[in-house]
């Protein structure tokens, strides 16, 4: 690509920005992105110079107004990089502990470094290519302080760097002196006092929230239908259209995106959105509920079934509402992965209970600790040991056992807890002292991991009530503009009527909300941990969105 900003940055500023560049995980170089930036802010000035070329009168300002939009839209797009590599760096300091700890509770019981390490490596989204890469440079005969020296260049975090420092001295060493305990009790305790700071601000941005998507386009609606009836201005339906449609989503958007973007990290839970291991645990559920049937089949038979529905309801009642039957798919499945992620969510809340018990059996081995698990009164997890159970009974190593509960259930605590078993069965350590170990990290990690989903699910919360505030305030609104007559005061004023107004209005709202369910289907979505299922949250939100604005429009 043709270099574009031969003199617009400095080379002090070119390298802090391939610095940035590498420290947030982006591809471009320095050149490429600098390139890349100023024809985004070129497009982005054009487009926003476009969209406000109404409200400037004066021609003359237009090539100022476009040339202040591109400074800072360039400004902004070079500060991207830093935010994201100090968002990558919060992100990685969160999953530190976790994995420190992981660390620390194998080499406690006798794992060796590579295999502790190769167990860290398999956990945290945000640190798993930093551990992943230390490892790889390990087995190809790389130093480990040159190792570790490459693995600080990949994060701008100071508390990575303290890890990093403690791992080389481990790998030299040994685990005991570390002091490695200690770092994982001090990482942890920042990342909590993290997260009490954004609980703090969590609910000043559901204020914000509600006001931006309802409140003040609320208010923007009754000024541009009562309020200009009093005032000299006019409106196109072009103007209307753009406020709604354009400016109101991009506004929302970048809200929910600054939400995320200050949130903690999402850990992942669940297989993948109609991948082969949740289609699996579908067909089960089927089976369970008296259909005998693959789940692929039964969803095609299913979205045949409501596409016919909808069509004949279209024909009899000609309602765009009809084609909603085709939302009856994502319901059934929906219902699905509600009901899975409670039974995982109810294995996560007994797993340390679980660990603590099998400590007190140490003297029976792993198999008895096991079959007492299976009998003792855990719910669901009790149920998955049962099965692993009667496959050591039937002849399976204890391994492909608790390998079986893994590939089951997707879940970072689940998979920790019976990742520790596998080990401590594989190295032969007493069971008393490793599964205490196991138990307790287990314990932290879900402390740690529902403090932040805590936190997360008060953003679903604000996101799901402003699903019911903001098509409801629309409603209100609308139904009141349309009782009020305003005949006589126009008539009194001799002003130009925005009554007509009324039905580009409504129908942009429409449009607005319709994008809106889209945003809050995606964003619960990936505050639940898997964005790819935004479509079923949008199953329940469209209609509810909708339901809730046509019973205001209809009962206020």
């Amino acid at each position: 690509m043709v270099n574009l900003q031969p003199k617009l940055l400095s080379d002090a500023r070119m390298a802090e920005l391939a610095r940035d560049l590498k420290c947030a995980g982006l591809k471009p170089d320095a050149n490429t992105y600098a390139n890349y930036a100023i024809i985004a802010s070129l497009l982005a000035a054009a487009l926003l110079g476009w969209l406000l070329m109404g409200m400037v009168s004066d021609a003359i300002f237009l090539p100022l107004l476009f040339l202040l939009l591109f400074v800072v839209a360039f400004v902004i797009s070079l500060r991207v990089p830093k935010m994201a590599a100090r968002n990558r760096a919060l992100k990685i300091e969160a999953d530190l502990p976790i994995q420190l700890r992981a660390l620390s509770t194998e080499l406690a019981i006798g794992v060796s470094f590579e295999s502790a390490l190769e167990s860290a490596a398999s956990f945290g989204d945000s640190t798993r290519p930093i551990f992943r890469g230390i490892l790889s440079d390990l087995k190809n005969g790389v130093s480990p302080p040159d190792a570790m020296n490459r693995a600080r260049t990949q994060a701008d975090s100071r508390m990575l760097d303290k890890a990093l420092s403690h791992l080389t001295f481990l790998y030299s060493y040994g685990y005991e002196g570390s002091g490695l305990s200690k770092l994982v009790d001090e990482i942890s305790s920042e990342h909590r006092s993290r997260i009490k700071e954004f609980a703090s601000r969590s609910s000043v941005l559901g204020v914000i929230l509600i006001a931006l998507t309802s409140v003040i386009p609320a208010l923007a609606t009754t000024y541009i239908l009562v309020g200009s009836s009093f005032m000299d201005i006019s409106l196109t339906p072009g103007s209307v259209y753009i406020l709604y449609i354009f400016l109101l989503p991009l506004l929302t958007l970048s809200l929910l995106l600054a939400i995320r973007f200050l949130s903690p990290p999402v850990s992942k839970r669940g297989a993948d959105f109609l991948s082969k291991d949740e289609l699996t645990k579908f067909t089960v559920f089927l089976g369970r509920h008296g259909i005998q049937m693959q789940a692929s089949r039964f969803l095609l038979y299913l979205v045949f079934g409501s596409l016919l529905i909808s069509m004949l309801l279209f024909f009899a009642t000609s309602s765009p509402f009809s084609f909603l039957s085709l939302l009856i798919p994502f319901l059934v499945y929906g219902v699905f992965l509600y009901l899975d992620d409670l039974r995982i969510s109810s294995m996560e809340d007994y797993m340390p209970d679980a660990l603590f018990y099998a400590a007190s059996l140490h003297s029976f081995g792993m198999e008895k600790a096991i079959s007492e698990i299976s009998n003792a009164n855990y719910g669901e997890l009790s149920k998955e040991f049962k099965r692993a159970d009667r496959q050591v009974n039937a002849g399976f190593s204890v391994r492909v056992a608790l390998l079986s509960i893994i590939g089951r259930n997707k879940s970072p605590i689940i998979e920790r807890g019976i990742s520790l078993l596998i080990k401590i069965q594989e190295v032969g350590a007493s069971l008393e002292k490793a599964l205490k170990s196991t138990a307790e990290d287990i314990h932290d990690m879900f402390l740690l991991l529902r403090e932040r989903e805590t936190i997360l699910s008060m953003q679903k919360y604000n996101l799901m009530l402003a699903c019911v505030l903001v098509p409801a305030i629309f409603g209100a609104v609308l139904s009141l503009v349309s009782s009020l007559d305003l005949s006589y005061i126009e008539t009194l004023l001799a002003t130009a009527s925005s009554r007509g107004l009324l039905p580009v209005v409504e129908f942009a709202i429409n449009i607005y909300l319709v994008e809106f369910s889209l945003l809050a289907s995606l964003f619960l979505a990936d505050y639940s941990g898997s964005w790819k299922r935004f479509a079923v949250y949008l199953v329940f939100v469209l209609p509810t969105v909708f339901g809730v604005f046509y019973a205001a429009r209809l009962l206020l």
